[in-house]
């Protein structure tokens, strides 16, 4: 089961509500579409469900997102892995480079370069 228990989200202090109050229960087993115009937050609900919002995002989250009754906010995405799978759109906007070799070298050079830059001079 998917449950959102008056979930508001926005990106920043300054920004528009992207998710207002929202509650929602998706029953195991039940199919759900989601569906609206750019901008409405269709990715950013996705994104809560698995743990995605905010803790990649930045923004701010209030209210409770639980999949199988395992809160979102306090579990690595990782960790909900093995319940929930979200594939965007667009998934080619989710890669780097077309190459997995590429791409794990490159989150490996990201990493890098950020403990570099965040190191003391």
């Amino acid at each position: 089961m998917i449950r959102f228990d008056d979930v508001s989200f926005t990106y920043a202090a300054d920004a528009p509500v992207v998710l207002d109050h929202v509650d929602l229960t998706i029953p195991e087993g039940d199919l759900a579409l989601v569906i609206g115009p750019t901008g409405s937050g269709k990715s950013t609900l996705l994104g809560a469900i698995c743990g995605l919002v905010p803790r990649f995002t930045g923004g701010v989250l209030a209210g409770t997102v639980a999949v199988d009754n395992v809160t979102t906010s306090n579990t690595q995405p990782r960790d909900l892995a093995s319940i929930v799978g979200y594939l965007p759109q667009r998934v080619d906007d989710s890669f780097v480079t077309d190459v997995v070799e590429d791409e794990l070298a490159w989150t490996t050079w990201r990493a890098r370069a950020s403990r570099i830059l965040s190191s003391p001079s």
